[in-house]
């Protein structure tokens, strides 16, 4: 029976199936493999590209911020400088006048020496 049934059609082409349903198995597992791993490519080419913009922004907010500092260090420097020239500029007018009031009192002091001779 059994070596009927080897040597019978049916048992060939049975066999052959099998070993092609094997083959195509074998096949749709390396494609899904494959697939997989293209995916895997694709989500860490997603991933690099990510952390690269997110450095890139993170540089951009930083060289943002440095030039703000930079530009309220000036702003900071340019005000305390008038700040200093302002009161230059008075303490100059206050001696100025000092020196006008003395320079005045002594004329008067004279006039009156000169008017009591």
């Amino acid at each position: 029976m059994f070596i009927q049934l080897q040597e019978s059609w049916e048992y060939r082409l049975a066999f052959c199936f099998g070993i092609e349903a094997k083959a195509k198995a074998k096949a749709k597992a390396k494609a899904k493999a494959k697939a997989k791993a293209k995916a895997r490519a694709r989500a860490r080419a997603r991933a690099k590209a990510k952390a690269k913009a997110k450095a890139k922004a993170k540089a951009k907010a930083k060289a943002k911020a440095k030039a703000k500092a930079k530009t309220k260090a000036k702003a900071k420097a340019k005000a305390k400088a008038k700040t200093k020239a302002k009161a230059k500029a008075k303490a100059k007018a206050k001696a100025k006048a000092k020196s006008k009031a003395k320079a005045m009192a002594k004329a008067k002091s004279q006039t009156k020496s000169i008017l009591l001779l």
